[in-house]
């Protein structure tokens, strides 16, 4: 008789942020994420941009291309919010915190900074 057993490399099963993964997943299954379609000019804008960093500097260039993003963003995160809070591990039902706000990022980096 032949039992093989895989698990996670360097023992990450005995991690427990590792370990959350693989119930993260289960929310996950089957979803596809699309953003709202934006609009004309918008979308023209966005796909000139290949690169993460190219779309920061074509939002900081243009403050309607930058809400416009956020508002598509948002609604794939109030659905991915919706999936995780569905969840229950040991009869605790998951939560998802708030998003931060630009305040607070920037709060975030001030301190960091004396740190």
């Amino acid at each position: 008789m032949l039992i093989a057993l895989r698990t996670a490399p360097h023992q990450s099963w005995n991690n427990p942020a590792e370990r959350i993964m693989s119930i993260l997943n289960l929310a996950l299954q089957e979803v596809a994420l699309v953003r709202e379609i934006m609009s004309e000019d918008m979308e023209i804008l966005f796909n000139k941009a290949n690169t993460l960093e190219e779309i920061r500097r074509a939002a900081e260039k243009s403050s309607q291309l930058a809400n416009k993003l956020q508002s598509c963003i948002i609604t794939i995160q109030k659905f991915l919010q919706e999936r995780v809070e569905r969840l229950v591990l040991y009869n605790e039902p998951f939560f998802c915190y708030d998003l931060a706000d630009e305040s607070e990022i920037s709060l975030f980096f001030q301190i960091s900074k004396f740190v």
